[in-house]
């Protein structure tokens, strides 16, 4: 029966297994030869049938069939059981809810990753734990001479002293810390670094210059527009060259404020209580 060409004599077995069979274990199963078979296969069985003496040695005609039941319904839990249509409902409702619950989840990772990025920056050292801003020098510009050499071999004196002379800030650190009375390096703020910005500007403006060049050997019609770009650039890069050396002439270097960082976070919080100045 497997290798029946015609596919409509084939139905009929299945349309005969529906009506007589379905639901059933075991089951005698009438068949119309004549539909089901052709040739000299329908005449084997016939002649069989009919009983004639030189066939009778292969016995009855019978057929074999083989058949795959599928239950309605699937046991689940105990004598819990469902509809195959059910299961299926079933499982789209929990890919659903997986879903959402990942898409969940995926808000709460964004919602967390900030505070989990502070979190580990609490428990990391920075340099802002070793370091302060002065704005106001403790010493007159006649005393260091506007110097910045000078100013800091005095600076680093003079706050050693004052935070030698300060109480313990950590006490859980007392007897394990060190130097805890040293600084580290002092960096100075100056007047004359102001006339930067005409530098950074000058470096934007070619860099646009450079842009609009690119663009002209891709879209050489419109070069005259280009053009007029790249004078606009140029005018501005003339004019901060000028700014620029006019301030440099003019403006006299003057030290306006000091990083200080110490050695120690110790050092540094003993700063904070002797001075009113403000954390880096």
């Amino acid at each position: 029966m497997g290798t029946m060409t015609d596919l409509r004599r084939e139905q009929h077995l299945i349309d005969a297994f529906a009506k007589f069979c379905a639901g059933k274990r075991a089951c005698s199963l009438p068949v119309d030869l004549e539909k089901v078979f052709l040739g000299q296969c329908l005449y084997d069985l016939q002649d069989r049938m009919k009983g004639r003496p030189e066939k009778l040695a292969y016995g009855p005609p019978r057929i074999y069939a083989w058949a795959q039941c599928h239950e309605k319904d699937i046991r689940i839990i105990g004598q819990k059981r469902m509809t195959r249509q059910e299961i299926a409902l079933l499982v789209v409702y929990l890919d659903i809810v997986v879903l959402l619950l990942f898409v969940l989840a995926i808000f709460r990772l964004k919602f967390y990753e900030p505070l989990t990025i502070h979190d580990l920056r609490q428990g990391s050292l920075r340099i802002d734990d070793f370091s302060v801003q002065m704005n106001d020098i403790p010493l007159s510009k006649s005393e260091y001479n506007n110097n910045p050499e000078y100013l800091n071999a005095v600076m680093v004196t003079h706050f050693e002293d004052i935070i030698s002379g300060e109480l313990q800030f950590y006490d859980q650190l007392e007897e394990v810390q060190q130097f805890q009375n040293q600084v580290a390096s002092i960096h100075y703020g100056m007047t004359s670094q102001n006339i930067m910005k005409h530098l950074v500007a000058i470096f934007s403006q070619a860099k646009k210059i450079h842009e609009i060049k690119k663009k002209m050997k891709n879209d050489p019609l419109n070069a005259k527009d280009h053009e007029k770009q790249m004078w606009k650039r140029y005018n501005k890069v003339t004019y901060h060259k000028d700014a620029y050396y006019k301030e440099k002439a003019s403006v006299e270097p003057a030290i306006m404020n000091a990083y200080i960082t110490f050695r120690s976070m110790e050092g540094k919080q003993r700063a904070l209580q002797a001075y009113e100045i403000s954390q880096v």
